[in-house]
């Protein structure tokens, strides 16, 4: 791949990716709750998850669930009410104290694997970046090249744009730490993050542009 094209690439990605949504919201929650350095948990499950869709995409899988309504609406139903799982705990969440930065009962109650296991449903569960990756990433390809190598390139890149990115916004998070301390901004901050991830999952849910 010429060094002209990866840094479109990379910058055409990073532009995708740093767009605030679900996976990066829920960075920015974890940084201020735990710390950027415990959201290395989140950074790692949202990684993976791109990178299998990315996988996805590559191996040309993508093409078949464009074709299939059913199990498109299938993946899409999960990850919306997984998104409202979500939005309904952080609600829940509101009236409880938080410790220092990272630490203390409400600290340990997510465990590294949790944040894991969060960021990475909150990723896998929207079908649409497979899509995109598809009609994406051939733009980047030389066919008359060797196909792994490119592939290896581009699915590299995008791993490390998205652990970038949402360290990035779990930095962010963190900054906000100290004023999460305050029991009444902790209180708004729970309850409008839960109701963010309550709307994402409706509109995924409902939304029109299925395929």
């Amino acid at each position: 791949m010429q060094t002209e094209i990866w840094l479109i690439f990379l910058i055409t990605t990073f532009t995708s990716v740093v767009t605030p949504g679900p996976s990066m919201l829920l960075a920015l929650y974890h940084g201020g709750r735990y710390g950027a350095k415990r959201t290395l948990a989140t950074a790692m499950g949202t990684v993976c998850a791109s990178l299998m869709l990315g996988l996805v995409s590559a191996a040309g899988l993508g093409v078949i669930l464009m074709a299939s309504l059913v199990i498109f609406q299938i993946i899409k139903w999960v990850g919306a009410a997984y998104l409202i799982y979500l939005g309904l705990n952080m609600w829940r969440q509101a009236n409880r104290p938080l410790p220092s930065l990272g630490g203390g009962e409400d600290g340990r109650r997510d465990s590294a694997f949790q944040m894991f296991r969060q960021a990475f449903g909150v990723s896998i569960g929207n079908p649409k970046p497979i899509i995109f990756f598809t009609a994406f990433f051939p733009q980047f390809i030389d066919p008359r090249g060797s196909q792994l190598p490119q592939y290896s390139i581009i699915l590299g890149t995008l791993a490390l744009v998205v652990f970038g990115c949402v360290l990035l916004y779990a930095a962010g998070g963190e900054w906000l730490g100290p004023w999460l301390q305050n029991f009444r901004v902790k209180q708004w901050l729970d309850r409008i993050a839960g109701g963010i991830f309550i709307g994402f999952g409706v509109r995924l849910a409902f939304s029109k542009d299925n395929l």
